[in-house]
């Protein structure tokens, strides 16, 4: 059986028919931009340059292999912040790097396809967006894919200082949108970041490989 099969016949048990909410990650899930994922990497590596007084042969050694630490000792790929974090640097002076240094709009464009994906799925079902990224880069690269008025609930770390896997932020969005955890949808493209943290919380999961899975919601969940 297909891949695409399987899925539409998992859609069609009757637990899942009770989904009341959709809660989406943003980075890599609603838009794909390896430029601007690179952006975020470089001002990282600037960062710690500029920290440790070390050069960017250095810095980029120590990036990665601090990412490497981090990614064996827990289990997935660590967020720059944690990368920065381990390196003593603080999330506030990450923020204001990222702020200060890199334009959104310079890497992505609105997504027409996806504003309408996200008008269908939100006449039906209450949309949140639970992300890692600071609440200034989120609030853009909404704006500038056009579907910010879609969600009910933002998460973002700003609010709340924490990072997706912390199971707490689960139980959190569940709560703002006023939803049992039992009867939401995480749709998100990492699993040790997105996923398992959510299915632990008792929420189904949704993996997106490529921003076309959003866009198939739209068959697996139809408006009205």
């Amino acid at each position: 059986m297909r891949n695409a099969e399987i899925t539409t016949s998992l859609f069609n048990q009757p637990e899942w028919q009770n989904i009341q909410a959709l809660i989406f990650d943003m980075d890599d899930t609603l838009y794909t931009s390896p430029e601007l994922k690179g952006a975020y990497r470089q001002a990282a590596c600037n960062l710690i340059a500029e920290v440790k007084g070390i050069d960017r042969l250095e810095t980029e050694d120590l990036y990665h292999r601090t990412r490497s630490v981090i990614a064996a000792r827990c289990g997935y790929t660590p967020s720059n912040k944690l990368i920065l974090r381990e390196l003593g640097i603080a999330w506030e002076i990450w923020q204001n790097q990222i702020i200060r240094t890199i334009d959104p709009g310079s890497f992505i464009r609105q997504d027409p396809e996806l504003v309408t994906t996200l008008s269908i799925l939100s006449s039906r079902y209450r949309l949140g967006l639970l992300t890692n990224n600071n609440r200034v880069h989120t609030d853009r690269i909404l704006e500038i894919l056009g579907v910010g008025p879609f969600f009910q609930a933002i998460l973002t770390v700003s609010e709340t200082g924490k990072t997706k896997p912390d199971r707490t932020l689960c139980s959190t969005m569940a709560c703002l949108l006023d939803v049992l955890p039992e009867k939401c949808l995480v749709i998100g493209d990492e699993d040790g970041i997105d996923l398992i943290p959510a299915r632990a919380t008792g929420m189904k999961t949704y993996h997106v490989r490529h921003v076309s899975d959003v866009h198939r919601l739209r068959e697996l969940f139809p408006a009205g």
